[in-house]
């Protein structure tokens, strides 16, 4: 009776590159027998690239891709799933990530030490945000098909974060490295305070309200090889509720120019300014001004743009066949305020031969939908952890037997936690590889 072991080895090769077999499901696959270790060698690699997870996977995959750079080529999807340390959340504080003199020696001479590159190579070698190894990452995925952002959480950290949080949560992440701690108490004046060399420095100038991704520092399939040959993006937003925890719509046409780019979805740029500064504009870099889109399939949703923003995304677009659009709810619309009969001859205009009218979808959000993708909003992280304090407090406060914690602390103690997280068992995935 003939087995799945006697499949040709192209056959199995196949199957388990599908995109239904993820990273875990091929690191099964090794561990079930010799020859299914050996196939797997030659499979393509479904990835989901966890940032800030406390297992350090992200990390401890860029080590092994420095050592190996040829994994790299196996990449075919990437899905990135957002793990950010929550101040109240023990348990999601990943620890520093600390990388030996060799491993930095790589780094320094595949980043460079330009402007962009060596912000980049900083927050690498803090090793507290692991977002900033996506851009490593790409470096080494040149057969790269599919990139789905998520919703991103753009901030290291989060919601609501106090000084005294941000000093906490950095003094618990890099217990193993004294030199790095700073005094408990010293209240730095703004947040990030510690965590500077972990935020893109786009992000540093824009503090009132931006996030930034480091990923958007270098938006460019030349110096990405990863993003060269994707076919399908996607970049959403983790909302929380404000005008301004979304991201800068400054990067969307770069995105959409990607050179074999197929299918596009965008969730949540925007282009509302910081406090006092003038918004944002969709103007194109002189080195890619006259270049139209490849993509034919496009989703906006719920983006905060105006209407000359829609015509200027329209305008490099040119062989759509599909495009569906969520515009924003405005109980008082802004200037330039854009309608869907705007927007429908703005995209029908600039794609006559390829886009139909029926396949043209334009709403409106209302303030009783819900939002146009699954948001992680009423995901459960449990109850908060042992510990309760006030948020301008720099110290974790125990409560006295029988208190619910929402009096004065009983006891302020200088750790925060007599136990650390670990790294857990994660199986890993490239286990033959060395």
């Amino acid at each position: 009776m003939a087995t799945i072991l006697s499949l040709p080895v192209e056959l199995l090769i196949q199957i388990f590159s599908d995109c239904c077999i993820s990273s875990s499901d091929l690191v099964n696959c090794r561990q079930s027998c010799k020859h299914f270790n050996e196939v797997a060698d030659h499979c393509s690699i479904n990835y989901t690239f966890r940032v800030d997870a406390v297992s350090r996977t992200t990390w401890k995959l860029i080590k092994q891709i420095l050592k190996y750079p040829e994994i790299g080529k196996r990449f075919k999807t990437i899905r990135v799933t957002w793990h950010r340390r929550i101040p109240r959340k023990v348990r999601t504080w990943a620890l520093q990530w600390k990388w030996s003199e060799d491993d930095r020696k790589r780094l320094l001479d595949i980043l460079g030490d330009d402007g962009a590159s060596y912000n980049i190579s900083e927050a690498v070698w803090a090793g507290l945000n692991s977002e900033s190894l996506l851009p490593v990452l790409l470096l080494h995925t040149p057969n790269l098909q599919s990139f789905d952002m998520g919703d991103a959480k753009l901030d290291v950290m989060g919601p609501y974060v106090s000084p005294g949080e941000a000093e906490r949560v950095y003094n618990y992440c890099t217990v193993d490295n004294p030199a790095e701690r700073i005094p408990m108490g010293s209240q730095n004046p703004t947040y990030p305070g510690p965590w500077a060399f972990s935020f893109p420095e786009e992000m540093h100038r824009l503090m009132s309200h931006y996030s930034f991704l480091y990923l958007h520092m270098r938006l460019s399939s030349t110096w990405l090889p990863g993003l060269s040959n994707i076919t399908h993006f996607s970049h959403g937003c983790y909302r929380t509720g404000g005008y301004f925890d979304r991201w800068p719509a400054s990067h969307l046409t770069l995105m959409m120019l990607l050179p074999r780019l197929q299918v596009a979805q965008f969730y949540g740029a925007t282009i509302l300014p910081p406090d006092g500064e003038p918004p944002l504009k969709l103007t194109l870099d002189p080195k890619v001004s006259g270049q139209k889109s490849t993509v034919k399939h496009l989703e906006l949703l719920n983006c905060c743009l105006q209407k000359a923003d829609y015509k200027a995304i329209a305008e490099i677009t040119g062989s759509l066949r599909s495009f569906k659009c969520i515009l924003e709810d405005e109980d008082d619309p802004w200037e330039d305020y854009a309608y869907e009969t705007d927007v429908h001859d703005f995209f029908r205009l600039h794609n006559p031969n390829t886009l139909k009218n029926e396949n043209i979808s334009i709403t409106r959000a209302t303030g009783d939908d819900s939002d146009p993708k699954d948001l992680e909003k009423d995901l459960d992280y449990g109850e908060d952890d042992v510990f309760w304090y006030r948020s301008d407090d720099t110290k974790p406060c125990y409560p006295s037997e029988g208190s619910d914690g929402s009096d004065e602390c009983d006891e302020a103690v200088g750790s925060v936690a007599s136990s650390r997280i670990g790294d857990g068992n994660d199986s890993d995935l490239f286990a033959s590889d060395g």
